[in-house]
């Protein structure tokens, strides 16, 4: 059974810009590359959250998106078991396992590293946005070529029942100089 859903809060991230419902919140004066363009918003943010440089720029991407969809809408000091994070993207992890296989490819330099390890799942970003706003609900990552907006109704309308009331959904995709965030909270 599908759920009729409501749009509360949009923000998308692309081309060295953020939005948020529809309106311009940071442009870069330049294109930068894409790491420094998201330490870049991060500043731009103000935000205090040391964690956010040790993530991957997949997490990074994510995080960002959802401290701007999230803002005015959630108490990040109350738990939160009726909100759900339901994420896709076409890349999955594969940029920072690029930057890890480095680190166990050469046997005579073999030094594997966890802190690069811990993010070579594509649900860490769920993860990070669950921790960083108490979010006790269910989160998923699924892969798709491209976003189909009928496939995330689905996913969404599916985890909606008597105790998720609101969902952080949307498309989240990072891999070499290519970026893009579109974000939802929606409610039934």
């Amino acid at each position: 059974m599908s759920a009729q859903l409501n749009i509360l809060s949009q923000c998308s991230i692309r081309n060295g810009c953020v939005y948020k419902n529809g309106n311009k919140v940071f442009e870069a004066p330049q294109e930068p590359n894409p790491p420094a363009f998201l330490a870049a918003v991060y500043r731009e943010l103000r935000l205090d959250y040391r964690k956010f440089f040790k993530m991957d720029n997949l997490s990074k991407l994510a995080f960002l998106a959802s401290e701007v969809l999230l803002d005015g809408w959630i108490d990040r000091d109350v738990p939160h078991q009726d909100i759900a994070v339901i994420l896709f993207n076409r890349s999955a992890s594969l940029d920072i396992d690029a930057i890890y296989r480095q680190t166990i490819q050469d046997k005579d330099k073999f030094f594997p590293s966890p802190s690069e390890f811990v993010y070579t799942l594509p649900n860490i970003m769920t993860g990070e946005i669950a921790i960083r706003n108490k979010i006790f609900g269910e989160t998923a990552c699924f892969i798709s070529e491209q976003m189909n907006v009928a496939d995330l109704y689905l996913k969404v309308s599916d985890v909606m029942d008597d105790t998720v009331r609101q969902c952080l959904c949307g498309w989240v995709e990072y891999f070499g100089n290519h970026y893009a965030a579109e974000l939802l909270l929606v409610e039934k």
